[in-house]
This record gives C-alpha cells, structure tokens and sequence, in this order.
C-alpha cells in the first residue's frame, strides 16, 4: 500500500488498499449519492487543477463555509493537492468573524455549500477586499457553480501539473488552519501540518474495533478537526462515510446506513436517552414492567467491572423485551461511539454498553489535531477520558493545567507568535488550559478549566464546569450555568430539560401549555429547589448553591451562548444574565 506522508495520499492509500464503491456518500434530492475512492480522487484532482490554472500559488489560504457534505472533502483534498492551504469555516460563523478570519487568512478564493451561504458571502465581500471568487456547491442562478469547475478543469488537459505541485509538498508544511471560537476574544488560526493530522490519525486507528466495510454515519461539522480527523481514520481503514442531512434529519439516516460506528457529542445521546424513557412513560401491564426492567439494568451496566452471570442473564431479557428496539432506532448494528466535546451523564454511558453500544469518551483540542487521550475498546475506565494517545507526552503542571508535547502539537497561531509563545512553553510542552491528574499512570482525568475556576470571597478555589456536571446528572436539567467568583456563596443559572419536565408536569398534576409558562408554577420551584437541596447535601460548603434563578431560554451556537464544541460560553452568559445574577445577590 501506498506511503502516507502527506494528507492527499490518504487518497492512493485507499485505492490500492480497498478501492472502495462508497467512500463518501451524501442525500440529494432525497437520494444517496455515492463517490466511489477513484473517482473522489479523480473530482479532488480536478479541484487542485482548477486552483492552478486560476493562478493560486503553493501556500496560498484556500477557505470553505460548508456543512458537512462529499463535495467538503473531495475540495479539502483538492486544495491540498495543489498545494494550498485549507482555511475550513463553520457555517454559523458570525459576519464579523467571517470578515476576520478572510481578512486575515487572505483568502481569495471560497466554496460554499448552498445559497444562503452564498448570499452570506457576497453581502460581506466588500468588507473582504482580497476574495475573488465565490464557488457554489449547489446550483444558484448567475454563481459560479462546483460541477461546471470541474467539467472546466477535465477539458483543460492540464491534469500533468499536479505532479509538480504535489511534490512541493512536504509532511511538515502547513495542512490547514483552523480557527477556533473563542469565548470572548477573535478567533484563533491554529496551524496544524500534514504530520500533525497523519500521526493522531494512525494512532486512534488502532483504538477501537472497526474494520474495513464499516459503514459510518457523520454528522459532526468536518470544519472542526474531530469530525475531520475520523474521517481521515475512516479512509485509512477503509470504511464508507455517509454524511447525515442534518442532526433534525438524523433519524431517518439512521435506517437507510445502519452504521456500525460513528462520532457525536453529548447532546445527541442525551436526546435519544430521553426518548427511550419517555417512550416507556405511556406503556402498561406487562409492556410497562419489562421497560422499567430494561431501565433498571440499563442503568446498573458494570463498566469498569466484568457483567455477572446474574447480570448478563437480564441483559439479554432486556435486549429481547426492549434494548433490541433501540438500537432498531439507530440503524440496528451500531457498535461503537466516540463522545466528546463534553462530560456524559453516567447513568447515560451505563445504557449505552448495557444495549451493546460502547460509548468511548476522549479528550483533545484543535492545537493538538485533536487527539490527546480517548478510551479503548477494550482498555476503558468509567471517570476518565481514557487512555494518554501512544507517542503522546502529557504531564501535570505544578498548578494542575495538563500540558502535552509530541508531534501531534500545532505549529502555532497563524500570523499570531506572540500567544503562540504563551501556550507553547520553552520546553515545547502546549498549556492546555484545562486542570486534570493523570490516573493509575496512563489514564486521564479532567477536574475543570483553568481560566474558569475562580475565588470565592472566603479564598476558596471553585471549579464551576465540575458543579454543574453534577447537576446535570439528575436528567432534568438541559444547561446549568454556576457563577460566583468574590461572592460568598454561589448561585445557579437552569434550564429545565423539556421532555422531562413536561413528563414530571404530567405525573403530577400541572398544567403544561409551555416551558415559559411553567417555570414560575410553585411545583416546579419546589421541585428544582429540592433538587439543589439533594445537591448541596453531599458537597463541601464552597460548592453549595445559594440561589438559582430558572430560566426558559434555549442555549445554542447560533444565539452564542456555546461553542461549536458545545461548551459555554462563560463570559457572554455571565454578560447576558448579569441582571439576572444581580438579583440572586442582592434581593432581599
């Protein structure tokens, strides 16, 4: 098989190691339309000419504003084929983020998914005096449209000049940079290399118990190096990726690729977790005894334990009762799920191994593309975030920060040395910024984020990321916010989780029109004021909570309270909320 030094040959490797029918496949027009390895290698090429022949030099930023789709990863390969660098951006990305990461990357040339991107694109272009050319993967009226890129390219006849170009590629050049979302500040171009990506990609491929012909169902934004990096893996080991229409959508996606293994975040395991209970609140008799079963073994799963007999025996009553149509709801032959982003609910993680499906949760960031520890397949510890990576030095700072070295850390923030040099110590070890201790020597916790654990006023240290993990435990809280920093108590920002609140309004006796509505009933304080109070019972008196406020908001990305990796933003809630906090302090 073919040498991988560079991210493109990913492409030969593939080809001459499986030659897959369905590499990459996506819905059009309600129908899946695959891309054999040949003929992605073949549109890839095309892609790379095209950026030739239109006069883009090697090293030259090349930028997407796409969801996650075939047509993303034949230009990702494109571009590097020439030699250019991919500058990848998420499609919810605000105007004046938009207008930065242009400006600064100096790009000339974007493709776009569709036309609201499109229009997104030309309504800032005169703020983005260096952007030349708008390239639609969909067909708008008037745009340069992907496919007549491509015809034009395969008439040319020039296809002989991406040998030149490919050979001025080297391991250690710069793949792409990837601006992360910062939760206050501009965004931050991290340069990661062709060796950067490669070697986390080649050491996670051992992880997990996949093999060739898996298929894979992703629907994790490939502008974030997650998604993108397994996608890579997914290639490597010869695996067909079908890219779900959107996370609304992804159900039905489910059924039509059955996929044996897939990436995801919290959030989508917890929606399919509260579906599955609340489709046993309505059953009765014998259907109702054997869900509430069902949910009892699933919840008392031994993962760090080898299952009883005993255990193992009403595993398999579950499974023929109940757990076999769940998994019938996600395609039915799902083996393997990697989580991160965010800590999972325990009792979630319980379920999911009792039903057949092992939830490996990981730990990385974009600066270290992207994998720093994760668990295996058949090395896991329930608490941690798994296994340090092979080739990966981690070590505790003397304050607790975790701090990683290896070939696998960034190159550095583009056009940006100075907070290059802040996180990249002396000794070439990369500050994570995230508290953590190392486990029985090679497994990894994480305790919270160093910039987010504050004083309070008695000089106590307080870690909020951790309070509110604990609270979210209980599944009936969809977001908790805890702030408190030189006060001398804390108090809670929540929001009820609405499947389970509307369930528990039903169960007993209140009115439920609308989340709005019924925060402010009696019942529903009570019930939450209970809950702080089972909290507070079983923590030190620094991480109780005083007061709590509930709230009906929906947090998101797009209303800019989270990230794209799914975590709050601190600074933007404390700001939006101030008033809100104010009075949990000085109402009297």
């Amino acid at each position: 098989m073919e040498q991988i030094s560079r991210l493109f040959d990913l492409l030969d490797y593939s080809i001459s190691g499986y030659n897959k029918k369905v590499a990459l496949s996506g819905k059009k027009s309600g129908e899946w339309v695959n891309l054999s390895g040949p003929e992605w290698k073949e549109q890839a090429n095309l892609v790379a000419l095209s950026l030739i022949d239109a006069g883009i030099s090697v090293g030259d930023n090349i930028a997407t504003l796409s969801n996650s789709r075939p047509e993303w990863s034949v230009v990702d390969m494109g571009i590097m084929l020439a030699g250019c660098v991919h500058v990848p951006i998420n499609p919810s990305v605000s105007e004046s983020d938009l207008i930065f990461i242009l400006n600064e990357a100096e790009v000339s040339w974007i493709f776009v998914a569709n036309k609201y991107l499109y229009n997104k694109v030309r309504s800032i272009a005169v703020h983005a005096p260096l952007l030349k050319t708008v390239c639609s993967f969909d067909h708008i009226n008037g745009a340069f449209i992907f496919s007549d890129m491509l015809r034009k390219a395969s008439a040319s006849g020039n296809i002989h000049l991406l040998e030149s170009r490919k050979a001025e590629v080297d391991t250690d050049d710069v793949a792409t940079i990837i601006y992360t979302s910062g939760t206050t500040n501009r965004p931050k171009g991290v340069m990661l290399t062709h060796r950067n990506i490669i070697d986390n990609v080649t050491r996670i491929s051992g992880c997990y118990d996949i093999c060739e012909g898996t298929h894979v169902l992703s629907y994790l934004p490939l502008s974030h190096i997650l998604e993108r990096s397994f996608v890579y893996m997914y290639v490597y080991l010869g695996m067909s990726v079908y890219f779900a229409e959107s996370l609304g959508g992804i159900t039905g996606n489910f059924a039509d690729v059955k996929p044996g293994f897939m990436t995801t975040v919290p959030l989508l395991l917890e929606k399919t977790y509260g579906a599955f209970v609340e489709s046993g609140r309505n059953l009765t008799g014998f259907k109702r005894m054997m869900f509430n079963f069902a949910h009892r073994v699933a919840e008392t799963y031994p993962i760090n334990g080898k299952p009883s007999l005993w255990y193992r025996m009403k595993q398999q009553i579950a499974d023929a009762f109940v757990f076999c149509k769940w998994k019938r709801n996600l395609g039915g032959r799902l083996k393997t799920m990697v989580c991160g982003g965010a800590a999972l609910q325990e009792k979630i993680l319980c379920a999911y191994w009792a039903m057949g499906i092992k939830v490996l949760e990981g730990y990385g960031l974009t600066e270290t593309s992207p994998v720093i520890s994760n668990n295996h397949s058949k090395n896991y510890r329930l608490g941690t975030i798994g296994k340090i990576l092979e080739g990966v030095d981690v070590k505790i700072a003397d304050d607790g920060e975790i701090l990683v070295k290896g070939s696998t850390v960034m190159k550095g923030y583009y056009k940006n040395p100075d907070v290059t040099a802040e996180v990249i110590d002396a000794d070439g070890y990369f500050h994570t910024g995230d508290i953590g201790i190392i486990v029985d020597g090679c497994f990894l916790k994480i305790t919270g984020r160093k910039k987010d654990v504050f004083k309070t006023s008695s000089g106590m240290y307080v870690s909020p990321e951790s309070i509110e993990n604990k609270l979210k435990q209980t599944g009936a809280l969809s977001y908790a916010f805890v702030t408190g920093a030189n006060k001398n108590f804390l108090v809670a920002l929540l929001i009820p989780e609405p499947v389970f609140l509307q369930a528990w309004c039903s169960a007993n006796g209140v009115t439920f029109e609308n989340i709005e509505e019924v925060i402010s009933d009696d019942k529903v304080i009570a019930f939450y004021s209970n809950l702080i109070e089972d909290y507070n019972r079983f923590v030190f008196e620094t991480e109780m909570i005083g007061r709590f406020a509930l709230l009906h908001d929906c947090w998101g990305i797009e209303t800019g309270e989270m990230t794209p990796k799914m975590s709050l933003k601190r600074g933007v809630i404390e700001l939006k909320y101030r008033q809100i906090i104010d009075r949990l302090y000085y109402y009297s």
